[in-house]
């Protein structure tokens, strides 16, 4: 029988890793390819723009809880006791194409560290809108992240075509409502629901 290393004896190459040699799994997740620091906020860590994928589910579920009653009915306008599993996997897999979802984050590198914020839009091609929603938590408010969720989203709106975003706010999420003004977001009451406001954000060429 001939033994196994003499493979390795006659290639100018040293030989694999012990991982890929006996199947052991890297249980490292790669760092996102579209990961950008954010370099004039000081933050210990560094903070992350980048998309979500699904290694970042845990870190969702820890956001989740960190989360108030009232920024939880902000956010999905109704009352959510705890993320379901299923709904936590769903949020983390976007199709990449008609739905865009970006977080900032404590690393580029997925399962490492936390999330403190979350943007998300899904395109519709036939109204050429995108529906978007944005969440930051508490203790990370004041350093603009949502406006920079927000940008990022409209940049990549603009890219696929679409002439506005839009969302349903609830009436006293007064950030939200602020930060929609300010890039010249017009709000309009919502019919039978007074306590939401539709907020719709023209996107120029």
């Amino acid at each position: 029988m001939t033994p196994v290393a003499s493979s390795h004896a006659r290639s100018p190459r040293p030989p694999p890793p012990a991982a890929v040699l006996y199947g052991v799994a890297n249980r490292s997740n790669p760092v996102v390819s579209d990961a950008r620091r954010i370099a004039d906020i000081v933050h210990e860590p560094p903070l992350w723009l980048r998309s979500i994928v699904p290694a970042d589910e845990p870190a969702l579920q820890r956001l989740f809880s960190r989360l108030t009653p009232t920024e939880i009915r902000r956010r999905f306008l109704y009352s959510l006791g705890s993320l379901p599993t299923e709904m936590a996997r769903r949020l983390c897999a976007p199709d990449g194409q008609l739905e865009q979802a970006l977080v900032i984050a404590d690393s580029a590198q997925p399962g490492q560290r936390e999330l403190h914020g979350v943007g998300r839009m899904y395109m519709d091609e036939h109204t050429l809108s995108a529906e978007f929603a944005l969440l930051v938590e508490r203790n990370h408010t004041g350093l603009g992240l949502g406006r920079r969720l927000l940008l990022a989203l409209m940049a990549t709106a603009r890219t696929r075509g679409m002439r506005e975003l839009w969302s349903h706010v609830a009436h006293d999420n007064i950030p939200m409502l602020r930060l929609a003004r300010s890039m010249g977001g017009e709000q309009q009451p919502v019919d039978g629901d007074p306590g939401v406001v539709r907020v719709r954000i023209a996107l120029s060429e």
